[in-house]
């Protein structure tokens, strides 16, 4: 996905955040099978923390491309 695609979506905090939620509900502890074997469940479990820490690496990395704000020279001219 090219990088200007990805410093739109940084660049826009609604987005950015619905995309985050959207993709985080996927990994969401809530939605755990408990008719299922104790290993079953435990391998689901530590499936949707793997998968939670790569979003979390991959949201950083996409906040990396978010756009400064520019700094004004905020001091007094006259001094």
């Amino acid at each position: 996905m090219p990088n200007d695609i990805l410093k739109g979506i940084a660049d826009n905090p609604a987005l950015f955040e619905a995309l985050k939620a959207s993709l985080f509900k996927h990994f969401s502890l809530d939605v755990v099978d408990t008719e299922q074997t104790n290993q079953h469940i435990g391998e689901m479990v530590r499936a949707k923390l793997e998968g939670r820490a790569l979003l979390e690496v991959a949201f950083r990395e996409i906040e990396r491309l978010r756009t400064l704000p520019e700094v004004t020279n905020t001091k007094n001219p006259a001094r």
